[in-house]
């Protein structure tokens, strides 16, 4: 059975690459590579890839997969250690497979989802601090508020 310390050099692999818009959004690139180098180690596999960033410039990375995550459908890479992540994965994250296209599509969509979710709770969190100032633009600082205060 294939995961990801027994692929082998040639084997294909299909990344999600993110990219940022002249407006600030992240999307995607579907692009098709294949595993330039794998070593194994005790605990982990490096499984070296290539991919083309949005400026056309081939960029090499290394994913570090522990060993628990050898039965991962599809893993990310973290941009600043190298290391394939632990928690879960984030939207504008560079997802891999070396299943099919289904898998990608799973991963895009769970992503996609976690994202909208976030969203929408930044948004609630703003409506409900807007309701508050909204509520507060009322208050009089007069006498009658001095008054009031005294008894508390």
């Amino acid at each position: 059975m294939k995961n990801w310390s027994t692929l082998e050099k040639g084997d294909r692999l299909y990344a999600l690459i993110p990219f940022t818009d002249k407006t600030g959004n992240i999307s995607y690139n579907l692009q098709e590579s294949q595993v330039i180098n794998l070593h194994q180690y005790e605990n982990h596999v490096n499984v070296r890839m290539k991919y083309t960033d949005v400026s056309g410039k081939r960029r090499r990375i290394e994913l570090c997969i522990n060993r628990t995550k050898y039965e991962l459908p599809y893993v990310s890479d973290d941009k600043l250690t190298g290391f394939v992540i632990s928690n879960k994965i984030k939207f504008g994250d560079i997802i891999v497979t070396y299943h099919d296209l289904n898998v990608l599509d799973v991963a895009y969509q769970e992503i996609i989802d976690s994202k909208i979710k976030e969203v929408e709770n930044i948004i609630n969190t703003l409506k409900q601090r807007l309701s508050y100032l909204n509520n507060q633009k009322y208050i009089s600082f007069t006498d009658d508020y001095l008054e009031n205060r005294k008894h508390i």
